[in-house]
């Protein structure tokens, strides 16, 4: 190859591979641009009826916790923590359906 077109083709080259490096963060660039679309606010009415499904949830989380304590519980010489969790978890329950009602 001649002196000019090795310089040609070296040319071409960097044009080349510039162009593509370019394309390379360009697009990274949208990718991070991206958003996940917005979820419209909800009502005040909404918003409360949501609140209400949440504590039933909770309700019915903390029935299940109880009812796997009092299984759990010997019939002789239980322990205090044991005891003292299973009335903290009523506690809690009688709470919850307080506020919900």
């Amino acid at each position: 190859m001649k002196r000019k077109e090795l310089a040609v083709w070296l040319m071409w080259l960097l044009l080349a591979s510039s162009f593509a490096v370019s394309l390379f963060h360009r697009n990274s660039f949208l990718s991070c641009e991206l958003k996940k679309p917005t979820v419209p606010a909800l009502s005040t009415r909404q918003q409360k009826v949501q609140v209400r499904v949440d504590k039933k949830e909770q309700i019915v989380k903390i029935e299940h916790k109880i009812s796997e304590l009092r299984g759990r519980l010997p019939a002789h010489s239980v322990k205090p923590a044991m005891l003292q969790e299973l009335e903290e978890l009523e506690e809690e329950l009688a709470r919850l359906k307080k506020e919900i009602t």
